[in-house]
């Protein structure tokens, strides 16, 4: 296989991403009630343990799906040009 990245690292990459991607949910998550409780409680939580979102991008996610749907892509490619069938998205 001539492939800049092979099956096994394509799928790995998946993998990574799925992990960024459910961590940053839950960098959203924790935000998000930090916010809810500040607001409903009315107690300000101290700053040091608000969550710090990751990129301060408001297209994070989307930018996830990006890579994700790239990625699936890539392995199509290399399982056609490999005949085997795909195990992504």
């Amino acid at each position: 296989m001539s492939a800049l990245v092979d099956l096994d690292a394509c799928r790995a990459i998946r993998r990574a991403l799925i992990i960024g991607l459910s961590s940053f949910g839950e960098i959203e998550r924790l935000d998000n009630a930090y916010s809810i409780h500040t607001g409903i409680a009315g107690e300000r939580i101290p700053d040091d343990l608000r969550p710090l979102h990751p990129t301060g991008a408001p297209d994070t996610a989307a930018q996830f799906a990006e890579a994700l749907a790239a990625v699936d892509l890539i392995e199509s490619r290399i399982c056609q040009a490999d005949c085997l069938p795909p195990a992504g998205g």
